[in-house]
């Protein structure tokens, strides 16, 4: 019976304390490391993937592009930005999410994308 009694003292404990980090990391979901500026220049080192990254203060709305010298922030508006998104886009769908190839694999430009891809990740 002490035993029980130790072991919910101890669960109790150990709960107020889960409680009181949870309340002081509340809200803070912002990543350290985010986008407070936007670039408008072009990426020429190879890119080999992207994420969008929303407004939230102190980070600006932008798209973050991978690249073999690491992350980059640019402007979401900007033209080469869009066309970058789109090319990237096109490339997923001929994929299917276990990265076996669609029936449009034969497409040269296809080949030629998946090509360099495999280069940058290997």
């Amino acid at each position: 019976m002490q035993l029980n009694q130790k072991m919910m003292k101890s669960l109790a404990a150990i709960a107020v304390i889960m409680s009181v980090m949870i309340m002081e990391t509340n809200g803070q979901n912002i990543d350290i490391q985010c986008c407070k500026s936007a670039s408008t220049k072009k990426i020429t080192s190879p890119i080999t993937g992207f994420k969008y990254q929303n407004e939230n203060l102190p980070c600006v709305k932008a798209v973050i592009f991978f690249t073999s010298e690491g992350q980059r922030c640019s402007h979401w508006r900007e033209k080469w930005v869009r066309e970058k998104i789109r090319e990237f886009r096109k490339l997923q769908g001929f994929f299917t999410s276990e990265g076996q190839r669609c029936s449009h694999w034969r497409e040269k430009w296809v080949r030629e994308k998946v090509r360099e891809l495999r280069k940058l990740q290997g």
